[in-house]
């Protein structure tokens, strides 16, 4: 069922739906890193659809939000940055300067 879910993301239904999985992710990443990892492309899209995407980046709490940059910066960085770089590649100027508001701290 757990991979079922991160095929799936990011979904595309309720913001929180996101916000819930990433917080499923978090707690998964220290119990069960190599299914995180299997699934770092998915992961990585939801983070950066959380911070980046108009819409659902205005749904997420600015703590929220931090964590999800302190989750790229210690966990995709290091497992996922190709994803990440591919990601970022396609960001437009705002979104690049949301998601490094976010990383940097």
């Amino acid at each position: 069922m757990i991979e079922s879910v991160l095929e799936k993301c990011p979904l595309e239904g309720d913001d929180t739906e996101n916000e819930t999985i990433m917080k499923f992710v978090f707690k998964l990443w220290q119990s069960d890193q190599p299914t995180v990892q299997k699934y770092m492309a998915n992961i990585a899209k939801t983070c950066i659809k959380i911070l980046c995407d108009e819409k659902c980046a205005d749904q997420m709490k600015k703590d929220f939000k931090k964590q999800i940059g302190q989750f790229i910066t210690t966990v995709v960085v290091p497992n996922g940055q190709t994803y990440l770089q591919e990601l970022e590649a396609q960001l437009n100027e705002f979104e690049k300067k949301e998601l490094q508001k976010y990383i940097a701290q």
